[in-house]
């Protein structure tokens, strides 16, 4: 009788299918996702590491919306999307530093490279100036 009279109660009602993932599974998932990253090449050590703790990220993520949903009466859902969005940002940001670091090293490259022809110059003007010293001492 109720929802005859309301039917905005059934129609605009959704129901919270989302459930905690277990640590495992978001490590598996992880390590699935960022296996194929060039960081992982020469070192594969690192990826359960790294799978590690993108988990751990998610799951205290996870333990402040529930802090959250205490002081503020507000909810924070932590999805399954929102640990891929994680998985993403992480790509991204390791492209970006990557990109730059890289850029670093190729201008440090070129001023040692500059250094070491400037030390190779001073090298021969100091021989000259030798044998001119020598020739001006004769004089």
């Amino acid at each position: 009788q109720r929802c005859r009279k309301f039917p905005g109660l059934i129609n605009c009602t959704e129901i919270d299918w989302f459930h905690p993932w277990p640590r495992d599974a978001l490590q598996s998932v992880s390590e699935r996702f960022i296996a194929t990253m060039p960081a992982f090449d020469g070192r594969p050590q690192l990826l359960p590491l790294v799978s590690s703790h993108m988990a751990e990220v998610h799951l205290s993520v996870e333990k402040a919306s529930e802090q959250y949903l205490k002081r503020e009466k507000r909810y924070f859902y932590t999805t399954p999307k929102s640990f891929l969005e994680l998985i993403a940002f992480y790509k991204s940001l390791y492209k970006a530093s990557k990109g730059e670091i890289d850029k670093q090293i190729e201008r440090l490259e070129k001023g040692i490279a500059v250094l070491a022809n400037t030390g190779m110059k001073v090298a021969e003007l100091q021989e000259d100036l030798k044998n001119k010293m020598v020739i001006v001492e004769e004089k």
